[in-house]
């Protein structure tokens, strides 16, 4: 995935593949985020990275994307693809997570 620009100017937004070293930031932002949701609990560092690697859907590609701003983590979003077949002519994809630090203002 090429780095992108959520949109031009001073306040911008790049997104980012995942790199392992992102996992610390993420597992802190993730944790925030799951606070106080039924049925979500926080992870440990160990859980963290192998969470994010395994499919819990039945498609072909999972991927990960970071939201940066000035190299500081403020989200992500994890989603898989299943790209089209005979059965059904058009790729389709399932969000897994998607976050944003509220304070990030995008």
């Amino acid at each position: 995935h090429p780095k992108q620009r959520t949109k031009p100017g001073a306040n911008t937004i790049d997104l980012v593949p995942h790199k392992p070293s992102f996992d610390p930031s993420l597992m802190g932002l993730y944790n925030v985020l799951v606070s106080g949701v039924p049925r979500c609990y926080p992870v440990a560092p160990d859980e963290f990275g192998a969470g994010l690697t395994r499919s819990h859907y039945p498609l072909e590609l999972q991927q990960i994307l970071i939201a940066c701003d000035a190299g500081k983590v403020t989200g992500f979003i994890n989603y898989t693809v299943q790209g089209a077949d005979d059965k059904q002519p058009q790729p389709t994809g399932i969000i897994v997570f998607y976050g944003m630090n509220a304070d990030t203002g995008q």
